[in-house]
């Protein structure tokens, strides 16, 4: 009930935010800067180890290619 309830006031929140004068957009459009390929390597590395199905096959499969 608790959690419900938070959850519409973050909401309306929001909203205020959007349409009170002078208000911030929720969804603007940023400029980001370009990560370097080795850092997007890292990040798509350490996602990968954190997913489960992705662990339980790599070490499946890897010792019958290491042990070979």
């Amino acid at each position: 009930m608790y959690i419900r309830l938070a959850g519409a006031l973050y909401l309306l929140y929001l909203a205020w935010q959007a349409i009170k004068p002078n208000g911030r957009a929720v969804f603007n459009v940023q400029i980001l800067p370009i990560d370097s390929t080795f850092k997007l390597f890292i990040m798509r590395f350490f996602i990968s180890i954190a997913n489960l199905k992705i662990a339980i096959m790599s070490l499946s499969l890897l010792p019958q290619f290491i042990l070979s």
